[in-house]
């Protein structure tokens, strides 16, 4: 009976805990759209939503032709956070793990691709 008061209440903290995640990511976004580049962002989100599985080359597109050097570095983190939700939302959907770590330089995935331009990781 202990176990299961234990097993309860760490369940609840872990979903206190990303309710509250997730309320903060949305205040990042909120912030980043209302910021100084908030049409860049509001253009990426409308990339994201028409994005597909197969539509990689056209986000690598989008995300090329931006200069995001002068972007400040929380909105990028949070754009993101946005691409990276959108692909594993995807995969999910398509029956597949959510994330592909892409291991090995002949395994270098969109999203690691996204991730050297917008922030040179």
């Amino acid at each position: 009976m202990r176990r299961s008061k234990a097993l309860e209440k760490e369940l609840a903290d872990n979903s206190y805990l990303l309710r509250q995640w997730h309320a903060w990511h949305r205040e990042q976004l909120e912030e980043a759209l209302a910021g100084s580049y908030g049409s860049l962002v509001a253009q990426l989100l409308d990339v994201l939503r028409g994005l597909t599985l197969r539509g990689g080359g056209e986000l690598v597109a989008f995300i090329s032709s931006q200069n995001w050097n002068c972007v400040d570095f929380d909105t990028r983190l949070t754009c993101l956070h946005e691409i990276n939700e959108r692909i594993a939302k995807l995969r999910e959907l398509a029956g597949m793990p959510p994330f592909d770590d892409g291991f090995g330089p002949e395994r270098t995935t969109g999203f690691l691709i996204v991730r050297q331009l917008m922030v040179g990781e």
